[in-house]
């Protein structure tokens, strides 16, 4: 009983340090379009100007 704890807590923390891994990360990343564009407004028209570059047409459809 006490290993299979010990698995369960050593899995649930190797998954909680992928977590705060990637929140560093995303604040990172908005901290870095923060100084590029100032504020909200900006970086959320930077975001949808990519998202409407990578659309693809749906011609073969």
């Amino acid at each position: 009983m006490g290993v299979a704890v010990w698995v369960v807590w050593m899995i649930v923390g190797f998954w909680r340090m992928v977590l705060l891994a990637v929140l560093a990360a995303l604040f990172y990343w908005f901290g870095r379009l923060w100084e590029q564009e100032g504020t909200i407004a900006g970086i959320a028209e930077r975001l949808l100007a990519q998202l409407a570059s990578r659309r693809r047409p749906r011609d073969g459809m």
